[in-house]
């Protein structure tokens, strides 16, 4: 019994020591997932030790990157088969890059912020894109999605501006751009997921999906088809020269913050087929005048509509303004400053007004960098005491100058008051404001 009981105890002791190497070894492959290093200039991180995968973590901010397949260290041989997040964030030089054949996914804002970039080639190995992959790359002029590709992440390419054909490869078992439309459309739920300033979207989409049109701000116009049953939040937020768009009778829905920050929209008509519409849906609408909202709609506080918006209120039952809604209303009618008997002046006129801009204004440094010219139409008001009050945008031209716009407006001295019919008026005055790389 002695003799067995001293073997039993052998036999424990092996295993302990087999599980402390077990242990042992297993630490050291979690620690070689973190384990990052440099090769050819861009910077690498061990994902799989066992199977010999690597990401890229970083890169340097030059004009072209070529990443290879395989890279060495320590003698070594790993597969690159990622771009991980944010590996090349705001890389402003970086014009083109090669992504080799064996990278499978291109993670969360790989390229975010690559203003210079101008052309991308997804390999046909690639299976996911991450969310804001390519967001921001305003000079990405096309994009083409291979068959291989089962995974795009929301606002994939948000903000490219100078986007005007985007084509996903047939036989793409996920995605589709039917009948040329320029947009990457979800196949199985018809949801157009990302589109751009060219996009004309099918008559067979029924959902324009979260974020499809975020930060297009040459934008100026699209056509919604009859189709389209619900619009995602921040569909079209921030496209800054939407000036109108017509909503069809079969939306039931509109997203949150769908379209904040329009500035250039001016009226908009909500069917009474729309039975819910997200918070913050026209926050800073600045230039909108009227909405129509059906009566059933009563959450108007929460909509982020700017205060000198006229609401309508009706639907197909009562097309008289509803006597118990809560809404908006304009306490008075204000006139334009061309139109009244006596016009609203600013002390040295119109020469004094340019005067205190061309000294004060602040060219954005990313409009600069962007090479962003040209004019932010302002609309403003003079109100009765010559002070100014509401300051909307007319016409957009970037977010940076259009803020840089409205807030060298709200510097300027008061006026002195229109008058009508013998009466000082509040008045809309209109002013461009130029912006010009010298």
């Amino acid at each position: 019994m002695c003799h067995k009981f001293q073997q039993y105890l052998y036999t424990m002791k092996k295993n302990r020591l087999r599980h402390l190497v077990a242990l042992i070894l297993m630490m050291c492959c979690t620690l070689g997932y973190a384990q990052t290093f440099k090769f050819g200039g861009l910077t690498y991180n061990v994902i799989d030790a066992r199977k010999r995968y690597v990401e890229v973590v970083g890169g340097p901010n030059t004009k072209t990157v070529k990443i290879p397949s395989t890279v060495t260290r320590g003698g070594v041989r790993y597969t690159v088969t990622s771009i991980g997040v944010e590996a090349f964030l705001g890389c402003s030089s970086l014009t083109s890059i090669n992504i080799p054949s064996s990278v499978k996914s291109i993670r969360e804002s790989a390229f975010r912020d690559c203003s210079s970039l101008t052309s991308i080639n997804i390999p046909s190995s690639v299976k996911s894109i991450g969310n804001c992959a390519f967001e921001f790359c305003f000079r990405l002029t096309s994009i083409n999605i291979p068959s291989s590709v089962k995974s795009i992440g929301r606002a994939a390419f948000a903000g490219c501006d100078k986007l005007t054909k985007i084509k996903v490869t047939p036989g793409n078992p996920v995605y589709d751009s039917r009948n040329n439309c320029n947009a990457i459309i979800e196949t199985k739920s018809n949801t157009l997921i990302a589109g751009c300033a060219s996009t004309i979207i099918p008559n067979s989409v029924t959902s324009i999906g979260e974020a499809a049109f975020l930060w297009y701000s040459r934008l100026r116009s699209i056509n919604i088809p009859s189709s389209v049953k619900s619009i995602g939040r921040q569909a079209f937020s921030c496209c800054y020269s939407l000036t109108s768009i017509t909503l069809p009778s079969s939306v039931t829905s509109i997203g949150w913050v769908a379209f904040d920050r329009c500035h250039s929209l001016t009226s908009i008509n909500i069917p009474s087929s729309v039975k819910s519409i997200g918070e913050g849906a026209f926050y800073e609408c600045e230039s909108l005048t009227t909405i129509t909202l059906p009566k059933h709609i009563t959450n108007i506080d929460e909509l982020g509509i700017p205060s000198q918006v006229r609401i309508i209120r009706k639907d197909k039952a009562d097309h008289s303004l509803g006597n118990n809604a809560s809404y908006k209303k304009e306490e008075e009618e204000v006139l334009d400053n061309a139109v009244v008997e006596v016009s609203a002046t600013y002390p040295g006129g119109a020469a004094a007004i340019l005067s205190h801009i061309a000294k004060n204004i602040k060219y954005p440094e990313i409009a600069i960098e962007r090479e962003i010219q040209g004019v932010v139409t302002i609309r403003f008001k003079v109100e009765k005491d010559g002070s100014v009050g509401t300051v909307t945008v007319a016409k957009a031209l970037s977010r940076e100058c259009d803020s840089e716009a409205v807030r060298i407006v709200k510097t300027l001295q008061r006026f002195t008051p229109a008058r009508h019919q013998g009466k000082p008026v509040a008045v809309w005055y209109t002013l461009p404001v130029r912006f010009q790389i010298p």
